[in-house]
């Protein structure tokens, strides 16, 4: 477990470092020491996904079998073999070309994945070790050491942000048909423009919020209709639905949405803050499809990156008669999130197979 425990205690000695043993909430904090709270988080997780043994993330050793398929193929064979997601096997081999060691391939495939993320948080976590401590616990982390496809997916998702805000609508789009090239999943991605574009003031909430219920209320027929989109494969994989229970991180997701909408001062809310609030109403909504498909989740991955960048900015945009809440509320997410990170890695179902951390000097 140890790996584990300097992913969570280096950052934090960084952060305590950086703000001389205090947590600021007032402003935002973009120093050189904050940079680096941000920096040895993404080096250690970096590191940790490059030097993985194959019993380290359930899909691993399923990955190293497609890795073996693909190892002996030309680019052309690729092409008349995979008529879906054939940009993630063309990718495998042009990583064969340089070495055929699948722990040099898994290493190229981390690289891709958590440098975009790293930079994105970089840039936009205001109260990074609280972003960091999010993205353990609410963000899927777990993805990186199991689900490569979908984690090269992902990338794409850092990407189309920046053409959001940028306003620049075609490169969006291109970028988003190129993540479907990895992950159908990724389809998603489309919704990400539209909704961070939206001008949702205080008063749209009441109809947020309402929308966000009936979603709930209704998930398994919506899910059923919008299934489909994912492509016919996924719909025969994932296209029912069932009772899954998997209620408490729509709980905590509207938790989360509940406290954007009522600790910030509206007079500093910049389009960009408004617009990662907006994706995380669109998370709530997603996350609302968990419950009739284990699946669905899936769906939701690629906003989910975005709820601790959104909290961070919430914190420090607090209206004045709310920035002692806003304080403690920063304790104590860093407090309860650290501690149940910790009793993840020892109590739970670990369906990821990420606990304990397994090296590849341990591979059997």
């Amino acid at each position: 477990m140890l790996p584990y425990y300097i992913l969570l205690f280096a950052p934090l000695l960084f952060s305590l470092y950086a703000q001389h043993g205090r947590i600021t909430v007032y402003n935002k904090i973009n120093t050189k020491e904050q940079k680096w709270v941000i920096g040895s988080f993404f080096i250690i997780s970096l590191l940790m996904l490059a030097l993985r043994g194959l019993a380290c993330g359930s899909d691993t050793r399923n990955y190293l079998y497609y890795y073996n398929v693909d190892l002996p193929l030309s680019f052309g064979a690729i092409l008349q073999k995979y008529n879906i997601e054939v940009v993630f096997h063309l990718l495998t081999k042009a990583i064969t070309v340089i070495s055929k060691d699948f722990q040099f391939y898994l290493a190229v495939i981390a690289v891709i994945c958590i440098v975009p993320l790293w930079k994105l948080y970089k840039e936009e976590s205001e109260l990074p070790y609280l972003s960091i401590i999010l993205f353990l616990t609410v963000a899927p982390f777990s993805i990186y050491f199991s689900g490569l496809r979908q984690a090269l997916a992902i990338t794409a998702t850092p990407i189309a942000y920046y053409f959001c805000k940028k306003k620049k609508l075609i490169p969006y789009i291109i970028t988003c048909a190129f993540a479907i090239t990895f992950h159908q999943s990724a389809i998603m991605l489309f919704l990400m423009y539209p909704i961070y574009r939206a001008k949702i003031t205080r008063n749209w909430l009441y109809f947020v919020i309402p929308i966000m219920a009936l979603t709930l209320v209704f998930n398994s027929r919506i899910y059923t209709m919008i299934a489909p989109l994912m492509g016919e494969r996924y719909f025969e994989r994932y296209g029912t639905t069932s009772s899954t229970g998997a209620y408490s991180v729509i709980l905590l997701l509207l938790v989360l949405a509940i406290f954007s909408i009522v600790v910030p001062d509206d007079d500093q809310m910049d389009d960009n803050t408004i617009g990662l609030r907006n994706l995380l109403f669109l998370s709530v909504c997603l996350q609302c499809f968990a419950p009739v498909n284990t699946i669905a989740m899936r769906m939701n991955y690629y906003y989910l990156i975005f709820v601790p960048l959104t909290i961070s900015k919430v914190v420090t945009r607090s209206k004045p008669q709310y920035r002692q809440i806003a304080y403690l509320a920063t304790i104590g997410m860093c407090t309860v999130f650290l501690l149940y990170f910790i009793y993840q890695m020892y109590k739970s179902a670990d369906i990821m197979q990420l606990y304990p951390y397994v090296g590849f000097w341990q591979n059997s």
